[in-house]
């Protein structure tokens, strides 16, 4: 990981951390740009969707991260806990 990249996902973290998800969401983004789609920026966005009430949106970004790795055992865990959700 590049210096640079590391310095995205610190702000990326220090806004989730201050409850600024969408900014967060932002840089993200920006490290996807920049750096490529990994299973981390999928997982991520997944998450940033998932705590602004988007569970949709971060349905998608965790099935897309378990394309690029169907043994990701956190993406696994977050979509069970989506659809525990949305089951009620």
């Amino acid at each position: 990981m590049s210096t640079g990249e590391e310095r995205l996902w610190a702000l990326a973290q220090q806004n989730a951390d201050q409850g600024d998800y969408a900014q967060a969401e932002l840089v993200i983004k920006d490290i996807r740009a920049k750096f490529g789609e990994t299973e981390k920026v999928l997982f991520f966005l997944g998450e940033m969707a998932r705590l602004q009430g988007q569970p949709s949106h971060a349905e998608h970004y965790y099935q897309s991260c378990l394309r690029l790795n169907p043994l990701s055992l956190p993406a696994r865990k977050m979509l069970a806990l989506l659809y525990r959700q949305q089951r009620g």
